[in-house]
């Protein structure tokens, strides 16, 4: 039971509400002064209780009486209104909310009444069981998760990640200051050995999704493929590695890498400038301004017209022919035709089958000029390691031509440049040892940053010019080592020798005044000495 107290004006608890379960009693504990505002309170009262059925002629009459009254029924059966349970579902039915409302008087939720409004929803999967069993733990008039559905994924497909980069291949390379070099065309893709090309990325299935209404959706399978090796490469763990240093060709999904390349014309405004790590054919020639570079070998089916080669092994076929700026640089040996205005450095040997014009030649090894052909060396300066062997060297006209043999020119070179360089690096330790000697003098926690981080910068300059001083000096003996040690040099001439030739044999210098037919020259006790040709 319950009972509720009304007062009016200055009659306090003059009137008692009781509520029981057969339904509500008024009772009155004196006569009501103000009747009016008794009739509205008691009125008000039994409607926020929800009780519709007021017997109301029964009410003005007990509010009528001159004295107390005792309880007397005045409203049966009261309207209890229902709680309302309101589920939302997410547009891809993923998640769904529930929120609960609750008038005044209103009776609470049961786990039966969230259970009723899922299943009109038709909510069936992912329900939040433990707000179903305590409806108490939900906050009214708000939304509250109430379901969750299983998010799905969608299937990724195996991608192919290529290393190398092929959107600049056959263009011009693109300078610092935003110029392109139209001759450096980037026709070729060069890789080490055992250099990742490309790695697949494997493929990943996608995962169903299940709606909160417990739909399933299904997914495809997803895109695969295979890697697939050709020549001098290998797969390993899904990734495509080179075999050995090369050229990188990616062709129908195929991967290879070769060692050989073959251009089908000049090296020129087609081609470009060519740097690779490998043997090249050029079925064309070398045109001027342009540059062959590679540690392979080269082979040139037509000249070397005014354009540059560094390569290993150098064959031209129709010749060399110089533009003043061109160089011919040779790891190896050298077979060409001709050579006419060209500068060479060839570490080998340098066969030229017809005649050497007005060129500068060092050569480690030997210079064999003429053996199919005129044999004609002419002007220039002509350096050999060995030997240097000719049919004719000179010319009627007395042309200056410079011959010298008996010591490795490109040795002599390093030499030099060994010695200039350990100079500036003698020099520049010199001034970094005094800088840090008067430094050291001085607490170098005490100086100020800037200070302290020049301290530490020379510090670890010294050390690394030590380190060049020291590996420069033990080349240096080792090539003055090989020098003395070398062989004696000749020169060899199977028809004339003319005068206005300069011959320089070890250290011995021979000036031509007349000339000389079927000779060689060597080297004997500071002397130059002429014997048959053999």
């Amino acid at each position: 039971m319950n009972k509720e107290i009304i007062s009016i004006e200055d009659q306090e608890a003059v009137i008692e509400v009781y509520f029981e379960e057969d339904g509500a009693y008024v009772k009155l504990n004196a006569a009501i002064n103000n009747k009016g505002a008794a009739y509205n309170k008691v009125i008000e009262l039994l409607q926020e209780k929800n009780f519709k059925d007021v017997e109301l002629d029964k009410l003005l009459n007990l509010l009528d009486a001159s004295d107390a009254q005792e309880k007397t029924l005045i409203a049966t059966n009261p309207i209890i209104p229902e709680p309302k349970l309101i589920i939302n579902v997410s547009p891809d039915r993923l998640t769904a909310y529930l929120t609960i409302i609750v008038e005044k008087g209103a009776r609470s939720v049961t786990k039966e009444d969230i259970a009723v409004a899922l299943e009109k929803a038709k909510i069936s999967y992912g329900i939040v069981q433990e707000l179903v069993n305590e409806p108490d733990k939900i906050p009214l008039g708000e939304q509250v998760l109430i379901a969750q559905g299983q998010a799905g994924s969608k299937p990724k497909d195996a991608e192919l990640k290529i290393y190398f980069n092929t959107d600049e291949l056959g263009r011009p390379k693109k300078l610092e200051d935003g110029r392109v070099d139209y001759r450096d065309l980037n026709l070729f893709i060069q890789v080490k050995q055992d250099e990742v090309l490309a790695e697949k990325i494997p493929a990943e299935l996608g995962v169903e999704s299940i709606d909160v209404r417990g739909a399933v959706s299904k997914v495809a399978n997803p895109k695969d493929f295979m890697l697939k090796a050709g020549s001098n490469v290998r797969i390993e763990n899904n990734k495509v590695l080179a075999n050995c240093a090369g050229q990188v060709i990616y062709k129908n999904n195929v991967f290879s890498v070769v060692q050989h390349i073959e251009i089908k014309s000049d090296i020129g405004p087609a081609t470009g400038n060519i740097t690779v790590d490998v043997n090249v054919t050029i079925k064309g020639s070398v045109l001027t301004g342009y540059f062959v570079k590679t540690i392979g070998d080269v082979l040139v089916e037509g000249g070397v017209q005014g354009g540059s080669v560094q390569a290993n092994n150098l064959v031209v076929m129709r010749g060399i022919q110089g533009s003043g700026d061109n160089k011919i640089i040779s790891s190896g040996n050298i077979t060409t035709l001709f050579v006419e205005n060209a500068d060479i450095q060839v570490s080998g040997d340098l066969l030229v089958y017809d005649s050497v014009l007005n060129s500068n030649i060092k050569a480690g090894g030997s210079i064999l000029i003429g053996e199919r052909g005129k044999g004609i060396v002419s002007g220039g300066n002509i350096m050999a390691g060995e030997t240097v062997a000719a049919k004719v060297i000179g010319n009627v006209f007395a042309t200056v031509s410079n011959i010298e043999v008996g010591n490795n020119p490109l040795l002599k070179m390093e030499y030099e440049e060994l010695k200039k360089q350990l100079n500036i690096d003698q020099v520049e330790l010199d001034k970094i040892q005094k800088t840090l000697k008067f430094l050291q003098d001085i607490d170098v926690s005490s100086l100020p940053k800037e200070k302290r981080e020049t301290f530490f910068k020379l510090t670890r300059n010294q050390f690394k010019l030590l380190g060049e001083i020291e590996k420069s000096k033990s080349r240096i003996i080792e090539i003055e080592a090989t020098l003395n040690n070398s062989k004696k040099g000749s020169i060899k001439v199977q028809n004339m020798l003319y005068p206005g030739v300069k011959i320089i044999v070890g250290t011995t210098i021979f000036k031509v005044n007349e000339p000389l037919t079927y000779v060689t020259l060597r080297e004997q006790e500071k002397e130059i000495s002429i014997s048959p040709y053999s």
